[in-house]
């Protein structure tokens, strides 16, 4: 894991729009991140309502590709990988807590690549932490994997 000093996310700041965000391909599986994204709002979100808060977290993933109306708290380098940002996303109407863990590599100054996405359950907050360090261990480790193929970006 990286250890360098604190980076700033450049989707957090307007001259960088506008960025891409793409899904990253992990093991030849280019659903897996998105597919852990979905499920995280199935997990919580009744399904009358799920359509409803896809579309809001969707509609915030946009803001965050123009770099438009994000606060820099909502996306914050990560102190266990340097190279990882967790993206926070908040849909209170629906009280869905969702983080996203990226990266912004160098090679693609417009790019975000989606590593890992999952809820947090706030109904155990005494597990919290080791859940979220597990999701970041496991989004630090596809980061690494997925270097050889730039995470299927072509």
């Amino acid at each position: 894991m990286t250890t360098t000093s604190y980076r700033v996310s450049r989707c957090t700041d307007p001259r960088n729009a506008p960025q891409e965000i793409f899904w990253a391909e992990i093991n030849g599986d280019k659903y897996l991140v998105r597919n852990e994204f979905v499920s995280s709002v199935r997990e919580m979100v009744p399904v009358p309502a799920l359509k409803d808060a896809i579309g809001t977290i969707k509609a915030l993933l946009k803001r965050v590709e123009q770099c438009n109306a994000v606060d820099p708290k909502d996306v914050v380098n990560v102190a266990r990988d340097r190279e990882l940002f967790e993206l926070r996303v908040q849909a209170q109407a629906f009280n869905l807590l969702l983080r996203f863990y990226e990266t912004e590599p160098a090679n693609a100054p417009h790019t975000i690549v989606m590593l890992k996405a999952h809820a947090k359950d706030l109904a155990a907050p005494h597990l919290m932490n080791d859940e979220q360090n597990r999701e970041i261990d496991e989004a630090s480790r596809r980061r690494t994997l997925g270097m050889k193929n730039q995470w299927g970006i072509k």
